[in-house]
């Protein structure tokens, strides 16, 4: 690792322990590469690409930080590279100068972002029957409430009304959210002691995109669940009643917007609600 130990170094300085760590990972596999292509010397921008055109096993994103990591140490190698004294010297240096410029301006692969839609109906089926019994728990309520993840925490139940008090996000204040006897079983689970709704964030959402391969190629996240929430309400419900739901705030400019009767929001969550007919029928 003699020829990127410089570069290297300069991380350990900056206490940046990981990306220290996954650089020198790629940069030993690419070293040895250019070793055995007799390229350790004067592997170019295209070297690099062929280089990792042959790591099938890499997904671009990691092709994307080796890049990253080699586009860096040509800037750093360019400050060190000696001008020279003589004409000779000089002509050599503007060749290598010439060859880190193109590796410091690779281009990135193109990787597309994670496709955001919301759950059909047949694959909130599909997560429920595969997922063990904390995950279904914490699927069930979040495609039930499409609260955020921020918001988990702050829920509090009253059983006897079968009603959830939410501390809205971004709207502030307050909303208030309701369930059928089935989602108070699971909500009960939820906020016990070693229940779902008492994991932190992170938790949350490694437990929940575990299960993305079941349902490529979108990932499933909170915000999946919620984004599923709002899309199966919006025929069930008034526009004033989702974001009243959702705890959005009002996008009618003029400040003029109906005020959902709680009644009604009940009524809709408790009778109507699109998990309905996912539930457990009594035998």
């Amino acid at each position: 690792m003699e020829k990127f130990d410089a570069y290297l170094a300069d991380f350990t300085r900056r206490n940046k322990t990981n990306t220290l760590k996954s650089y020198k990972s790629m940069l030993i596999i690419f070293e040895l590469w250019a070793r055995v292509h007799n390229k350790s010397d004067t592997f170019d921008d295209k070297d690099v690409l062929t280089f990792l055109d042959g790591q099938t096993n890499w997904s671009d994103k990691t092709k994307n930080q080796a890049i990253s990591a080699l586009r860096g140490w040509a800037k750093h190698e360019k400050a060190r590279v000696p001008t020279g004294t003589n004409v000779e010297e000089m002509l050599k240096y503007r060749e290598t100068e010439k060859r880190l410029d193109r590796i410091a301006t690779i281009k990135s692969y193109s990787v597309l972002a994670p496709i955001k839609k919301a759950l059909t109906i047949d694959q909130i089926k599909h997560l429920l029957k595969m997922m063990d019994g904390d995950e279904k728990v914490l699927l069930w309520l979040l495609c039930w409430f499409g609260i955020r993840l921020g918001e988990i925490q702050t829920v509090q139940p009253t059983y006897d009304e079968n009603s959830l008090v939410v501390q809205t996000e971004k709207a502030g204040g307050q909303r208030t959210l309701f369930y059928d006897e089935y989602t108070k079983k699971l909500l009960r689970i939820a906020i016990g002691t070693h229940g779902p709704f008492s994991w932190n964030a992170r938790k949350i959402g490694m437990r929940l995109k575990y299960y993305s391969a079941i349902i490529e190629p979108t990932i499933l996240t909170p915000h999946t669940c919620r984004r599923t929430f709002a899309t199966h309400m919006v025929n069930r419900v008034s526009r004033d009643e989702l974001r009243v739901m959702l705890g959005h705030t009002p996008t009618d400019v003029s400040g003029v917007y109906i005020i959902p009767e709680l009644d009604k929001i009940k009524d809709i969550m408790m009778n109507k609600h699109y998990l309905k007919e996912l539930e457990p029928k009594a035998e």
